[in-house]
């Protein structure tokens, strides 16, 4: 609806895009390399660009962790060399927008949870390995997956999981969706001869208890994922596909919602995010990624007086309660999503 200013002539509001779907697998990868800037984010899409950057590393914990991603169908990596840790996580907590983690095992030693941490804030997921004895390390919870054994690359060399797995998810988003499983038959590991050791179906059972994901040889000679679980012991919270939906959600939102910041709060601008997130939900609807005949029965939206606070209200602050049912119609996740306004108008 247009607004009169006051000269008698109406002034349109500016048209808005719908809220677009936010990238889903640029994977930070964060290695030692014996050349190359320190420390620093360094987008490639190609070992040709992964060259170009840090010179000739062939060989590298880095070079092989891009190259395992990839390989598996990764698009984007952002490349960090870095022989420290805490420095390398300082620079992605700064730097830009990621939605997957992949760490060597040696700078993770110790910073799980800070890493968990970093995911947390950043909207990301991280994926690792597993301890060496097959145990979920320390610190983790509903952004992170872990997975057991290693894997032994065409090369006869060990690898670590957590490189080329992330490369299935990217493959698995682009091919499948975000919201759909990166395990089982089509979820391949590509480059992969075998597993470091090879699980029996009780072993694999073992490791489910545990939460964390076997890899396992088959019958013809592939190695696949086998397995699609978190770290974490909260119900809502089990499944990678489920939580990283979840993580899309939020950053899809707070980005096409940003338009929100310089509007006041009124009960115009929260039917606005209403209809808005609405439109947005429904479309993943239609796509298949939440179950139900009728919307209805896969999502909910409530944004007004009864999910923000006054004191929320006065800082300018707005919550909009988003209600997915990603397994089961009517069986609803509730998200809650906080967005900056203008405030309440004077």
């Amino acid at each position: 609806m247009g607004t009169d200013s006051g000269s008698g002539v109406r002034e349109e509001e500016p048209l808005r895009q719908p809220i677009f779907w936010a990238d889903t697998s640029v994977t930070a990868v964060v290695a030692p390399a014996p050349e190359g800037p320190q420390n620093q984010p360094v987008r490639v899409h190609s070992l040709t660009e992964l060259v170009a950057a840090f010179g000739d590393i062939g060989g590298s914990p880095l070079a092989t962790a891009v190259t395992d991603f990839l390989v598996n169908g990764g698009q984007v990596a952002l490349a960090v060399r870095s022989d420290d840790g805490a420095a390398a996580l300082a620079a992605l907590d700064e730097g830009p927008s990621f939605q997957l983690l992949v760490i060597d095992h040696q700078l993770l030693d110790g910073r799980y949870a800070e890493a968990h941490a970093l995911c947390e804030r950043r909207h990301a997921f991280l994926v690792t390995d597993a301890l060496p004895d097959g145990t979920v390390p320390p610190g983790l919870g509903g952004n992170a997956a872990v997975y057991h054994p290693t894997l032994l690359g065409t090369d006869g060399a060990t690898h670590p999981a957590g490189p080329a797995v992330a490369g299935v998810y990217a493959r698995t988003d682009a091919a499948r969706g975000v919201w759909r499983a990166p395990a089982g038959m089509t979820a391949q590991v590509v480059g992969a001869a075998d597993v470091s050791r090879a699980l029996t179906t009780r072993e694999l059972s073992i490791l489910n208890t545990r939460r964390v994901n076997g890899l396992r040889q088959m019958p013809d000679g592939s190695v696949v994922v086998w397995g699609a679980r978190t770290t974490s012991s909260d119900p809502d919270q089990h499944y990678v596909a489920v939580r990283r939906l979840i993580l899309f959600l939020e950053e899809s939102l707070q980005q096409g919602l940003a338009w929100a910041a310089s509007e006041p709060s009124t009960e115009e601008l929260w039917a606005k995010v209403c209809s808005e997130v609405k439109q947005f939900l429904t479309r993943l609807w239609r796509e298949g990624a939440l179950p139900g005949e009728r919307p209805a029965e896969a999502f909910f939206v409530t944004c007004d007086e009864t999910t923000t606070t006054p004191e929320q209200l006065g800082r300018g602050e707005l919550v909009c309660l988003v209600g997915i049912a990603p397994i089961s119609p009517g069986e609803f996740v509730t998200v809650p999503i906080t967005f900056a306004t203008a405030g309440r108008p004077q």
